[in-house]
């Protein structure tokens, strides 16, 4: 019954290790990955933006676009200056997000071994204790079969 029981906190205890040891470090890495592709989804967003951008710079330097007579609310020029400064805007943002996640690939690249050799040597850790536990538990069994004669009273014939 006491051994039962100590058995029961015991992989209590190891359900705790490994969540704490080994699937925590796998699921913020995953949450990395999530960050950034999440990123990669804006950068592609932001590029289609400056693409828009960038033909309506093109189609108003060649003048196609008709002038309206009214004036621009946001204080430029002509609706040529506001195009390009969307263009210069968009550009700096896709460029700002391009180097953020350049520098969240080379960390995850620099951190790669540890973070599966770090789990991986907790999770053998954890079985190494589990192995021990049992052996404990087991080992009144193993000295009742040596008290009636051992593995010298089996006969293998």
């Amino acid at each position: 019954m006491l051994a039962n029981a100590a058995a029961y906190f015991d992989k209590a205890r190891k359900a705790g290790d490994e969540d704490a040891e080994v699937f925590a470090p796998l699921d913020q890495r995953l949450h990395t990955h999530e960050q950034i592709r999440e990123a990669l989804r804006q950068r592609r967003r932001l590029g289609k933006f400056a693409d828009s951008a960038r033909l309506a710079v093109a189609t108003l330097r060649k003048g196609e676009v008709a002038e309206t007579g009214l004036r621009s609310l946001s204080g430029m020029g002509g609706p040529l200056e506001e195009a390009e400064a969307r263009l210069k805007e968009d550009m700096q943002r896709a460029s700002q997000l391009d180097e953020q996640v350049l520098l969240q690939l080379m960390q995850l690249k620099n951190t790669s071994v540890d973070v599966v050799k770090v789990p991986w040597a907790s999770l053998v850790q954890i079985q190494a204790e589990y192995f021990m536990a049992q052996q404990v538990a087991w080992a009144p069994l193993g000295e009742a079969f040596d008290d009636y004669g051992g593995l010298a009273s089996v006969q293998i014939t």
